[in-house]
């Protein structure tokens, strides 16, 4: 009764990619009709200007959200097709997928970290109505930390050549000015979009480092529609395997959880303690922090902890290995039952950790 009333962690029916023609899979393809459409309709019929605007931005806007998914590998089931979502989705954006998924991996690492969280520099280092071009500074992480892995060099050089093509192409037709006025310019809308409720809204303060209240939640019916479940972006950070669309549902049922630890579940800026604050971001938004200098009790506490982890890692891989050999031996079928089951058992991996992590 009281695992019901205060559950330990969210329900398995919400975690793991999903499969065949799911939502993410639609979303990507009506922003790819949606591009499509516009441009042709431009050129071919006379389309207003405006509304081709309108259509491209909405587009890029889906766009996040399945270069999102799909970088946590909740897009689709099938990797394969996880990896093309990935690519066109960041083609539509202007993104290379190997460079945002491996830069959005530092994030969930070092959330607030203001040496070791690229996103960080995003939000804090300048005003909010230029945080659009400061999403460049993801490719200088990148290869900073020599980020990539086995192909992904390969993979984000074809994707630059890629968009470089499409810009030689255009520029050589005379179409420049459409690239420039109808996805570079709707690129910079939806940038400050996504940096706006992706990176600012739910870390500000930019401060707490507590896997609980890292993040925070700021229920909306609304909002949950319009920016596609973003504003419940802290049960996103404590489960990345929930795919957006289930990640409200989520939310709710693991509300009595959140309310335990003492997550923020209010967007907390429309206060006269807080809104002086917020338009200096919006304005100014350079904020300076002190390097935490830890001491040699929190050091030693960190490394415990660390050791604690990497033991919990082992155990979870380990019993995910002996139960993959059962299967194999009865010759049991092991397609749609392994998924979940790997889905189930890193969900357990994770709350492990978790309760290791509190340590410090």
């Amino acid at each position: 009764m009281l695992s019901e009333i205060h559950p330990r962690t969210v329900p398995y029916e919400f975690l793991g990619p999903p499969g065949d023609l799911n939502p993410t899979l639609l979303m990507l393809l009506t922003s790819i009709a949606l591009i499509g459409g516009a441009t042709l309709g431009y050129f071919l019929w006379g389309l207003p200007g405006w509304v081709t605007f309108v259509s491209n931005v909405l587009a890029l806007h889906l766009a996040g959200t399945v270069i999102h998914d799909a970088s946590h590998n909740v897009a689709h089931r099938d990797r394969i097709m996880n990896a093309v979502m990935g690519h066109v989705s960041g083609l539509i954006l202007g993104f290379a997928f190997p460079v945002f998924t491996r830069v959005h991996m530092q994030h969930h690492a070092n959330v607030n970290d203001p040496k070791n969280d690229p996103d960080h520099f995003v939000s804090t280092c300048g005003p909010l109505w230029l945080i659009a071009p400061r999403f460049f500074y993801h490719e200088i992480f990148f290869f900073q930390r020599r980020l990539w892995r086995k192909f992904e060099l390969l993979e984000w050089f074809l994707s630059r050549l890629t968009t470089a093509g499409i810009i030689w192409f255009a520029s050589s037709h005379g179409h420049l000015g459409y690239v420039m006025n109808y996805w570079f310019t709707p690129a910079l809308v939806v940038g400050v979009a996504l940096g706006l409720f992706f990176d600012y809204l739910p870390h500000r303060d930019f401060q707490e480092r507590n896997r609980w209240k890292n993040a925070r939640v700021y229920p909306s019916a609304m909002l949950n529609i319009l920016i596609l479940g973003q504003n419940y972006h802290l049960i996103h950070h404590l489960w990345p395997s929930i795919p957006w669309y289930k990640v409200q549902p989520a939310y709710y049922a693991v509300k009595p959880l959140l309310d335990t630890k003492g997550s923020p579940q209010t967007l907390n800026i429309f206060n006269r303690q807080n809104i002086g604050s917020f338009l200096y971001d919006v304005l100014i938004g350079i904020r300076f922090h002190r390097a935490h200098i830890q001491s040699y009790t929190q050091r030693k506490q960190k490394i415990c902890c660390s050791w604690k982890i990497s033991i919990s890692f082992q155990n979870c891989y380990a019993n995910k290995r002996r139960k993959r050999e059962k299967l194999l031996v009865s010759r049991q079928p092991i397609g749609r039952l392994s998924s979940i089951a790997f889905w189930k058992l890193e969900n357990s991996c994770i709350e492990l950790m978790a309760s290791d992590a509190e340590v410090f």
